[in-house]
């Protein structure tokens, strides 16, 4: 069964596939460029790649290191970018046709987040410090920023274009300072300050066409337009009292998808901001989202699966 939502037929209660794999936590996932492959990562330290055309095939695991994957994605050239939270960014070829290659970041970096530019070229990291980082060869530090002590960067996302960076830089003892900076995306430089109602800024998602920045704050939605930076939305309160740990626009742009501890999927029309469906995905709590190109297809990582429901 199903109904249509924002001009998008939802999948309610079917799931397309399951996948278990290793059985890990995964923190995050991604689709290959044309949509086939589904790689998933966490703190098995573990890659997980499956064939979402072929599910009998079975699935291959990339072991990566002595520390969990945060952050993996597909470039358009099918090579996939592994970020783990103590070792150098790796970029691998899924199909074993080229060797692996190994990126520098910034030194002792302990770290907490990743996010990949949209044309594949930098990824920004975030932890104890902030920094950027070029993916080509050997890669080249962009900049570095220090965190201050107390402190960690806690949701890095890159705008759409490009230019600009959101990070949500957050107090780890008390009292607690935290904040949400527009950061040059070229130097690192501070832009802006964006004011939070609440202490604890964390995931954050930019829209596709820049003009809103949706964010988790003490793990409740709030969604700010990018012009002023005034709030547009939130914090509305989380379904099954659980907190949100995910947060997404839709390729689209239409909709924004969060996710909760409890393994609720709320989907938000942008504009309106109703809350017209909420799913369960089955894979509590969930941590990450990814869509398939054509934004047909939608995957949750969560506790010990990633679930890939239909959503066109």
């Amino acid at each position: 069964m199903g109904r249509w939502w924002s001009g998008t037929w939802i999948c309610e209660e079917v799931a397309l596939q399951v996948f278990r794999g290793s059985g890990q936590v995964y923190l995050t996932c991604g689709f290959s460029p044309d949509g086939r492959f589904l790689a998933a990562g966490g703190i098995g330290r573990l890659v997980d790649i499956w064939d979402t055309f072929d599910p009998t095939v079975p699935g291959r695991q990339l072991p990566v290191d002595e520390s969990s994957v945060v952050h993996l994605a597909y470039a358009d050239d099918g090579l996939l970018t592994i970020c783990t939270a103590r070792q150098p960014v790796r970029v691998v070829d899924p199909l074993g046709e080229w060797p692996e290659r190994m990126v520098g970041q910034p030194n002792s970096m302990v770290i907490t987040r990743g996010v990949c530019s949209k044309d594949g070229s930098h990824i920004l990291l975030g932890g104890d410090q902030l920094g950027v980082v070029e993916l080509a060869g050997w890669g080249r530090e962009v900049w570095a920023d220090d965190a201050m002590p107390g402190r960690v960067f806690a949701g890095v996302e890159y705008e759409p274009d490009g230019s600009r960076v959101a990070v949500s830089r957050v107090g780890v003892g008390y009292p607690v300072w935290s904040v949400i900076e527009i950061r040059d995306a070229a130097c690192g430089l501070v832009l802006t300050e964006i004011p939070i109602r609440g202490q604890r800024p964390d995931k954050l998602s930019w829209s596709p066409d820049g003009r809103l920045l949706a964010g988790l704050v003490d793990k409740h939605l709030t969604v700010w337009e990018t012009e002023s930076w005034s709030e547009v939305f939130g914090p509305p309160e989380p379904p099954d009292g659980g907190d949100w740990l995910a947060v997404q626009f839709h390729s689209s742009g239409k909709s924004l998808l969060t996710g909760n501890a409890t393994g609720a999927i709320t989907c938000w029309e942008v504009g309106t901001w109703k809350s017209s469906v909420t799913l369960q995905w089955g894979s509590a709590p969930v941590y990450a989202f990814a869509f398939a190109p054509d934004g047909l297809r939608a995957a949750a990582a969560g506790h010990d699966r990633v679930t890939v429901w239909g959503i066109g």
